[in-house]
């Protein structure tokens, strides 16, 4: 039911909820579930405007959860589409991307990285 009310809100409320899940808990970085993760990368498909904040904060929380989630290949969706949806905004954030990326273990990886090297060129 999530996945298509995600298909459905208007944009801003999709830029919200990717907000808020980008803040986690009080702001600090929460344990992501791997439904959770499908329905960000769902949400980010849509590309909404994000903020260069939410964005970052994203990139945060997908670092802390990168070792329990390094051979999910959802997580790795979610990486993968945040790069090619939204990379020509991660700027200094690439950084972490790369970082991030480097650590997955499933075939997406060198896709990740790929769109990454794009980007950094």
């Amino acid at each position: 039911m999530l996945a298509r009310l995600i298909k459905e809100l208007p944009l801003p409320a999709v830029q919200r909820l990717l907000g808020a899940f980008a803040r986690g808990e009080g702001g600090a970085p929460s344990g992501w579930s791997e439904a959770q993760v499908a329905h960000a990368q769902a949400a980010l498909s849509r590309k909404p405007p994000l903020e260069a904040d939410t964005l970052r904060e994203l990139l945060h929380q997908a670092d802390a959860n990168v070792d329990a989630l390094k051979r999910s290949l959802k997580f790795s969706n979610l990486l993968f589409t945040l790069l090619r949806g939204y990379g020509g905004q991660l700027g200094p954030q690439l950084t972490v991307a790369r970082a991030v990326v480097e650590q997955l273990e499933t075939f997406m990886r060198k896709s990740a990285l790929a769109a990454i090297a794009r980007l950094e060129s």
